[in-house]
C-alpha cells in the first residue's frame, strides 16, 4: 500500500525532520513578498504559513491544524515567535481570504471560475474527441466488412481472391 505522501492528497506530517522542516524555510524573495502584502506581525506569519504549506501541499490547509514543528519553524526564521499564539485566529477571519488570494497571485494560480470552466470544457472536449478516434479504430474486423457491404444479412464474410 503507498505512503500517504506518496497519494494524490499529500499531507503534512506530524512531527516532520530536518530535512522536511529545510523544504519550509522562506526564500528571501519569499520574505520579501510577505513583509511587502502585510504590516503587521500576526497576518504576516498567517501569510507566511499558508504560503509554504499550499507550496508543499498544493491546497490550502487550515491554520491550526499545520503541526507545532511547521509554525514553530517558520516562526522562528521570520522572527515572529512573539505572535504564534494567535495563528489560529485567522482560520476563522475574513483576512483570510486576502491571505489565501495573495498566495495564489505569488505562486501564479488562478482562482477566475469562468477562466477555469473554459480550460476545462476545452480540455473534456479534446479528450472525448481524442477517444472517439481511438474507438473507432478498433472496431471488430467483421464489423467492418458488414458495414463496408451495406450490412445486408446473408453476406459472405470470405475474401475474394
Amino acid at each position: 500500500m503507498p505512503l500517504i505522501q506518496d497519494t494524490a492528497y499529500p499531507r503534512l506530517t506530524a512531527s516532520p525532520g530536518m530535512a522536511e522542516l529545510a523544504g519550509f524555510t522562506p526564500t528571501a524573495a519569499e520574505m520579501a513578498f510577505v513583509g511587502g502584502r502585510t504590516r503587521r506581525a500576526g497576518p504576516r506569519l498567517a501569510l507566511l504559513v499558508l504560503l509554504k504549506t499550499y507550496q508543499h501541499l498544493g491546497y490550502f490547509v487550515a491554520l491550526g491544524q499545520v503541526p507545532p514543528a511547521i509554525r514553530d519553524h517558520l516562526a522562528t526564521v521570520a522572527d515572529l515567535c512573539e505572535v504564534l499564539d494567535t495563528l489560529p485566529d485567522y482560520d476563522s477571519s475574513t483576512y483570510r481570504v486576502r491571505l489565501t488570494a495573495a498566495v495564489r497571485g505569488f505562486v501564479g494560480v488562478s482562482n477566475d471560475g469562468p477562466t477555469i470552466r473554459r480550460t476545462a470544457v476545452r480540455a473534456s472536449v479534446a479528450a472525448a474527441r481524442a477517444r472517439d478516434e481511438a474507438a473507432s479504430k478498433r472496431i471488430h474486423p467483421r464489423r467492418r466488412l458488414m458495414g463496408s457491404q451495406g450490412g445486408r444479412r446473408g453476406v459472405s464474410l470470405r475474401r475474394v481472391p
